[in-house]
């Protein structure tokens, strides 16, 4: 029956071509004149193929493979070697490789043959050995597992057993035999187990133990159907009803679901990771990884099918040889992926990674993610393409080039070939549909930051560097990370993303990365980048790209038009941004000083900040002097300035400290002369007046007191006074002008620097100050409540001689009880500690006393024989020395008689430490 078939009626499942059939062997090889020849049986054995005829001849052809891998249609090819007639007139049945023998197994007549895979000549001392045989199967994971022979299990005809036999190239070794209810129609073995199938049932058989598990019935319409192939190791594969192919472990079990595949299957063959199975009309492709069928092809004729290398599958007609020759993996994938099938795709590129080098599975996994990465993208499912493009270690510029008018022109970016996708760019992906197109804009902007702050990271540890720069030269990763960053900067002006813009520039050119990306741009594209920026209204970062590449002038040309109200930027974060910049990145002091004039015109605050500022380039170089004489036209600048000198970098220059003094005090008394001012101004201005005055001892003192005499300004006046040393002064403003009892207090709790003597005289002085107030006012002054109050709170300040001769005769003793009982209390209670003092050091010599009189009352005995521990001697004079820790030497061994000569400890306490509690 002639074999009928067509590529033209494949159809293939979900868009996806999995095999190609090919004619291999045409009937007019085999059959020549011969009319009535049929193909009985096939074997391959690497590049070698067996057909076994029915007219007893074995033919033996070279497959012939093509070269190219990655051709979209392959072809193979057959050439003859030899055939010969093995000397029998029964059809070869079966036809096994037994490579480790470099023999072929032949099961013809009922008999087992044994041929040199070579010149197919008979070996004699094993051929004829087994007979009434079946069925039989090599085993691919022998029991003994000796090289130099093949596990061979032998199912036959008369007999109801099967029998391991272990074949040699000159003897044939029985192992086992294991007897059964009924005889076997098809087999198959895998180690100790053997899966059969009978008239009645399917069954499986373990050869060490002999037991035999049923896995279920035969039904009747399987009868002739019965099918038993080894799909892996401990996994078989047969037919069920329904159409089912059951996939059954050694065990008994299924560990995966069933094909679903037509009801007339009668072989298939396993070619990872598919099974292919043949019918009446047809041949089905089935995936081990979803248990789906991927492709049917209409072939009606066929009779078998047989494992080739490769992963090919031979299908037999009576007549014919054909091949099924894999689609190039890589086609395969582009296929599933272009159908939407990403997760296929992935799990077939698994699947496939034994047959794959290293390096090959690799290019080829990191591929598939990209291209899925494309798919996904065009889905608008953003989130899973940027995993993907992640996982895939793409370019990125294979995303960036999609997008008009992002990359720069003298990027020498191309894309990948074979290309990715078939995405001409955004706009005919989108079909010019602009809210589509903005949303992937949107997306890349969040790629490129990823991708940008991963290039950032490794710029700064020179570790864990992207999957996509390993192996770049370093002018490659150089080219991508201009690209990169060029396409980032237009990208953000073009979606009008200022503050992010801003951000990204800066961190990008800071001083704190070792290769700032910003300065990785090529100086060609600047020019472009900068012409962009001020097309999209992105005026505040030109001038920062301006001035991360040295241009500092043309920065603040732009920065003083956007100030000036010349140029309209949002994104311009203000004056005191300028100054900061302007200080840190000016290295040219007349271009420094040129602009510092400007921004001193709109805001002095801001503009003395350029002097004053931590990260100033000249901060070492710049003489104060200098500054000040340029500040000297801004009040307000020049004031700000010398604060800074004075209270920050601790000038300890007198002109400097006498300069802020004196325009701190013109300050304050131009606020309180000006009626336009607050009197929150007013208490400021103080606030800093009085803080120079406290901190600084180099100013002169009497041209400030000069100045501020007549004011009323006593606070200022009593920290002046005070420095000076006329602490009567100070109290009398603060007791008579400020009326100021508690500020009085702390003046001399403050002024006295915990030197107690120095304490009551200040104290004394103020008590003096206050009867001064009273004697003057006659007693209508609120010092006679301060002074009582003083001297109850104080009383400890205070010598209670010279208190009572300064106290009025007039005043009541009650109103001073707690004074007087305090001056009694003070000198009872020192009294009272000295004489505890006394008893307890008197108590403690007493201890001392008892204790030396105890030691010297103790015996010190000498035997014979004691040795001094210092020399290793007898100790035979009379005199020797004795420490407290029973140490016993020779008097001239005992050089120190407060330390020990053995252990070093020291018996003699020092003077510091001979009461410490006292």
């Amino acid at each position: 029956m002639r074999c009928l078939f067509s590529s033209d009626q494949t159809n293939i499942k979900m868009g996806v071509k999995i095999f190609d059939l090919q004619l291999l062997v045409g009937r007019e090889n085999i059959m020549g004149d011969k009319p009535r020849v049929c193909i009985e049986s096939i074997e391959t054995c690497g590049k070698n193929l067996y057909i076994g005829t029915n007219d007893c001849f074995i033919h033996h052809y070279v497959l012939q493979f093509p070269n190219s891998e990655n051709s979209d249609r392959q072809t193979a090819s057959v050439r003859q070697q030899s055939h010969k007639h093995i000397g029998m007139k029964k059809p070869v049945i079966q036809i096994k490789a037994a490579s480790a023998l470099n023999h072929l197994l032949i099961n013809c007549d009922s008999t087992l043959v044994l041929l040199s895979m070579l010149d197919l000549n008979i070996s004699t001392a094993v051929s004829g050995k087994i007979k009434n045989v079946n069925k039989f199967c090599v085993n691919q994971r022998p029991q003994n597992r000796n090289p130099f022979s093949v596990e061979i299990c032998v199912s036959f005809l008369k007999r109801k057993v099967l029998q391991i036999y272990q074949v040699h190239k000159d003897h044939v070794v029985p192992m086992q035999e294991l007897s059964l209810s009924e005889t076997p129609r098809n087999l198959s073995v895998d180690g100790w187990h053997a899966c059969i199938g009978t008239n009645s049932s399917y069954m499986m058989v373990n050869f060490e133990t002999g037991i035999k598990q049923e896995l279920f019935p035969m039904a009747e319409d399987l009868k002739n159907l019965r099918m038993v192939s080894r799909v892996g190791p401990s996994e078989f594969l047969i037919t069920a009803t329904n159409g089912l192919g059951v996939f059954v472990s050694t065990d008994g079990t299924s560990n995966r679901p069933p094909l679903q595949w037509s009801e007339g299957v009668f072989a298939a063959e396993l070619a990872y990771p598919f099974i292919i199975a043949l019918d009446d009309e047809f041949l089905t492709v089935h995936s081990l990884l979803d248990q789906q069928q991927k492709q049917s092809v209409s072939f009606q004729g066929g009779s078998f099918v047989a494992q080739c290398s490769g992963g090919m599958v031979l299908v037999c007609t009576p007549k014919d040889v054909f091949l099924l020759m894999p689609v190039p993996l890589q086609t395969q994938l582009s296929a599933m992926i272009n159908d939407g099938q990403v997760d296929e795709a992935l799990a077939l590129l698994e699947a496939s990674k034994r047959k794959l080098t290293a390096e090959k599975f690799t290019f080829m996994m990191n591929r598939v993610y990209c291209m899925s990465g494309f798919v996904r993208f065009q889905e608008n499912n953003f989130d899973d393409a940027m995993s993907l493009f992640g996982e895939g270690c793409m370019d990125p510029r294979e995303l960036i080039s999609l997008f008009p008018t992002i990359l720069p022109e003298s990027s020498n970016f191309k894309r990948a070939v074979p290309p990715m996708h078939d995405i001409a760019d955004i706009r005919q992906m989108c079909s010019n549909d602009k809210a589509q197109i903005l949303e992937c804009q949107e997306f890349l902007a969040v790629y490129l930051e990823v991708i940008c702050d991963e290039l950032c990271s490794y710029a700064l540890s020179k570790s864990n560097a992207p999957k996509y720069i390993n192996g770049m030269e370093s002018f490659a990763l150089d080219n991508l990370v201009s690209d990169v960053i060029y396409s980032t900067i237009v990208l953000f002006a073009q979606l009008k993303k200022a503050e992010e813009l801003q951000l990204f520039v800066e961190q990008n050119s800071g001083n704190d990365t070792k290769k700032p990306l910003l300065d990785m741009i090529h100086p060609e594209d600047c020019v472009k980048l900068i012409k962009t920026l001020n097309d999209c209204g992105c005026y505040h970062v030109c001038a920062l790209i301006y001035l991360k590449c040295g241009d500092v002038d043309n920065a603040m040309k732009i920065w003083h038009s956007i100030a000036s109200n010349e140029l309209t930027d949002p994104a311009f974060p203000g004056l005191l941004y300028v100054a900061e910049h302007l200080a840190e990145f000016c290295q040219n002091q007349e271009l420094l000083w040129q602009n510092a004039e400007w921004i001193l015109q709109q805001d002095q605050s801001i503009g003395v900040q350029i002097f004053t500022s931590e990260k100033q380039y000249f901060k070492d170089n710049m003489q104060p002097d200098d500054v000040v004489n340029f500040l000297h036209e801004y009040p307000d600048a020049v004031l700000e300035y010398l604060h800074h000198l004075v209270m920050v970098e601790k000038i300890e220059k007198e002109k400097f400290h006498t300069h802020l003094a004196v325009l701190s005090l013109d300050k304050v008394l131009s606020l309180k002369s000006s009626k336009l001012n607050t009197d929150s101004e007013v208490v400021l201005a103080r606030k800093k007046l009085q803080d120079v005055l406290n901190h600084s001892d180099l100013f002169r003192i009497h041209l400030l007191l000069g100045k501020i005499k007549d004011t009323n300004l006593y606070q200022e006046q009593v920290i002046l006074h005070g420095k000076l040393g006329q602490h009567d002064k100070a109290l009398e403003i603060l007791v008579q002008k400020e009326k100021n009892p508690s500020a009085a207090k702390d003046y001399c709790l403050c002024h006295s620097q915990e030197d107690a003597v120095f304490q009551k005289e200040l104290f004394h002085i103020l008590l003096s100050v206050y009867f001064q107030d009273i004697s003057a006012t006659k007693g209508v002054t609120s010092s006679t409540a301060a002074v009582i109050d003083l001297l109850n709170t104080q009383s400890e300040d205070f010598e209670s001689e010279r208190v009572l001769h300064l106290l009025p005769a007039n005043w009541s003793v009650s109103v001073l009880t707690k004074f007087l009982n305090n001056c009694i209390r003070h000198p009872l209670h020192t009294c009272r500690n000295k004489h505890i003092e006394y008893m307890l050091q008197k108590a403690q010599i007493l201890q001392l006393q008892r204790e030396l009189s105890e030691i010297r009352s103790s015996p010190v005995t000498i035997h014979d024989g004691k040795i001094c521990q210092v020399c290793n001697k007898l100790i035979s004079e009379g005199a020797f020395t004795r420490y407290p820790n029973g140490i016993v030497v020779h008097t001239h061994c005992g050089k120190d008689k407060h330390i020990c000569p053995v252990t070093g400890k020291v018996f003699k306490m020092k003077k510091s430490q001979s009461n410490p509690d006292f």
